[in-house]
């Protein structure tokens, strides 16, 4: 009798577990043909710096929204084994002349300043000197960049430093309604009117950079 009892359960639960699985199918059945597709379950995959991912607010952004000098942020996407600024315009799309680069230099009596240049363009040590009222400069070694502006190679911004220098913009800033510069991290640049940051900065133009031998 047990045996039978037991088979008798059996039963049923087998008979109950096939009502519910045709109960799902009909339901399935009966619905839209476009709600039944699979999911792409590539969409789950985050990408890095997505234009619908919220971009950081760096210091150099921050400073500038608290002077309230307009700005847009651009992000791109980082290669570590060129960090060039030509990378910086290939993948914004934006003309090399617009985005420049900001290269820390160390003057012989005059000690720091700051030269803000086209991202094709060469710095002429000469020119930069001049600019700083010192008769020699050199390039800070990289070593000492992030000790002395709390920047990174590849992400240092005029704006934010950890001191004040000297800040000299190439004259042909003012050519353009807007330039890039970094906004102080890899990966993202600050768009910008060039006066308005030049004022910010308490820069001036200056003819800084080595001739083309184009």
């Amino acid at each position: 009798r047990a045996t039978n009892v037991a088979l008798l359960r059996a039963k049923v639960r087998f008979f109950l577990q096939s009502a519910k699985f045709c109960a799902c199918a009909k339901k399935m059945l009966s619905l839209p043909e476009n709600s039944r597709r699979p999911v792409d379950r590539r969409q789950t995959h985050p990408t890095a710096m997505s234009k619908t991912q919220k971009l950081p607010n760096t210091n150099a952004a921050r400073l500038l929204s608290k002077a309230k000098i307009p700005y847009s942020l651009h992000p791109y996407e980082v290669d570590p084994e060129h960090l060039e600024a030509t990378h910086v315009a290939e993948s914004l799309g934006e003309d090399i002349n617009r985005v420049f680069k900001t290269i820390v230099m160390e003057g012989e009596r005059t000690g720091h300043f700051v030269c803000v240049v086209p991202g094709n363009s060469e710095i002429d040590l000469k020119k930069a000197a001049k600019a700083a009222g010192d008769k020699k400069c050199d390039l800070l070694p990289l070593k000492e960049l992030t000790p002395l502006t709390g920047y990174i190679r590849g992400g240092c911004s005029p704006v934010g430093m950890k001191k004040a220098f000297p800040t000299f913009f190439h004259s042909t800033a003012l050519d353009f309604d807007t330039i890039f510069v970094s906004a102080g991290m890899r990966g993202l640049q600050l768009e910008v009117n060039p006066q308005a940051l030049i004022d910010y900065c308490r820069g001036s133009v200056a003819d800084i950079t080595a001739e083309s031998n184009d």
